[in-house]
């Protein structure tokens, strides 16, 4: 009798518990949330990188205060996109963290869930990595794990508030422009790439980053410059063929 009202509870437990991956998708996208998480990068020559944020989401719409090691703010609103600091200029193009990279990714991917005491696990693989999802049990980010090519990236929810503020609190004082915060046509660029990193090197954007499964790096100036090809307003040059003739460079 012990074993059968044991069998019983595991049973009605994994009921309460069980959801389906559709389900899962539509309650994150849902979440209105305020929570302070730290995202951690860790390259292939084990350099790290930390970034610490505070992120407000209401369903589709979020604003990312990053609050070190430089300060930052992005924001989607209603599909469109801006960032910056004491002016946030518009996006050409869609920005995107890690959790909104996994969830898409997701979207697509054949992923099982599995629900545990603390709340559900999402492990996936697509051509853009392998990705862990960790929810607690009101589907609310806990940690999200991707790996690329060697690069590990993490991004780690530590606190979640009670109080949401609207957006229209989060966005008072914030200064919105249509002035374009960098040329279509870097945009183009970075949307090719699975991850990018940029840096500056002598008035020149570099970025590094992955396309098509290997490690490319893209050099970028607003002038003419030796051995650099005219792309629309900017200038590029890259030693991989493919990215030049995919710009329709070659």
């Amino acid at each position: 009798m012990k074993r059968i009202l044991s069998l019983l509870v595991l049973m009605l437990t994994l009921s309460v518990f069980s959801i389906d991956l559709t389900e899962a998708i539509e309650k994150l996208d849902a979440l209105s949330y305020k929570v302070e998480r730290v995202f951690i990068e860790k390259l292939k020559d084990e350099s790290v990188k930390l970034r610490f944020e505070t992120v407000y989401k209401w369903g589709e719409n979020k604003v990312v205060f990053v609050m070190s090691p430089e300060k930052i703010i992005w924001i989607r609103k209603d599909g469109q996109y801006w960032l910056g600091k004491d002016v946030l200029l518009y996006s050409p193009v869609d920005l995107k963290d890690l959790e909104d990279i996994a969830i898409e990714e997701l979207e697509s991917s054949d992923a099982k869930i599995k629900s545990s005491g603390e709340g559900y696990t999402i492990t996936f693989k697509t051509d853009k990595g392998t990705f862990k999802i960790t929810l607690d049990r009101d589907f609310r980010p806990v940690k999200i794990e991707r790996e690329i090519m060697g690069i590990k990236m993490e991004l780690d929810y530590k606190e979640y508030y009670d109080d949401v503020p609207s957006i229209k609190q989060v966005l008072k004082g914030l200064k919105l422009s249509d002035e374009l915060a960098f040329p279509q046509e870097i945009g183009d660029i970075l949307s090719m790439l699975s991850w990018f990193s940029i840096s500056f090197e002598d008035g020149t954007i570099v970025v590094k980053g992955i396309f098509d499964g290997k490690l490319v790096s893209i050099s970028i100036s607003p002038k003419p410059h030796e051995r650099f090809l005219k792309y629309g307003q900017i200038y590029i040059n890259s030693s991989d063929e493919q990215i030049l003739e995919e710009l329709g460079l070659k």
